[in-house]
């Protein structure tokens, strides 16, 4: 498959996810306060769950390279923060890579938030903030 094609596969799906997360979030957006991040957290759970599917899926049929770019890397992707994530590490627990599980999760969690902190904490310090 050519790169043209696969960045095309990604890119629609990511759209079509991108799309589903902002017109899902401002639905939820209408139902409440955002005193929890409660349409982030359903995304997050619902895309995983997607994902999961997909993959069970794509065990039984015949791997279609198409299909995994635009629902796994772009739907999935671009409707989530988390699917992949999910995935990934549900692969390390189907492997018994327990050390590397809690690396992975543990890592993941602590850093990203860590560097969203620094990045959140330089930038208003450069912005005058």
């Amino acid at each position: 498959m050519e790169a043209l094609v696969k960045s095309l596969w990604v890119g629609v799906g990511a759209f079509v996810g991108a799309n589903l997360r902002f017109w899902f979030g401002e639905w939820m957006g209408q139902r409440g306060g955002m005193v929890f991040p409660w349409a982030t957290f359903a995304i997050n759970v619902i895309g995983s769950l997607l994902i999961g599917i997909f993959f069970a899926w794509e065990l039984k049929q015949n791997p279609n390279f198409a299909y995994r770019l635009f629902i796994a890397v772009g739907l999935c992707g671009g409707f989530t923060t988390f699917s992949a994530f999910s995935w990934e590490s549900l692969r390390l627990i189907d492997r018994g890579e327990w050390g590397s599980l809690v690396l992975y999760v543990s890592g993941s969690v602590i850093l990203t938030i860590a560097a969203c902190a620094v990045g959140f904490g330089a930038t208003r310090s450069l912005l005058g903030g």
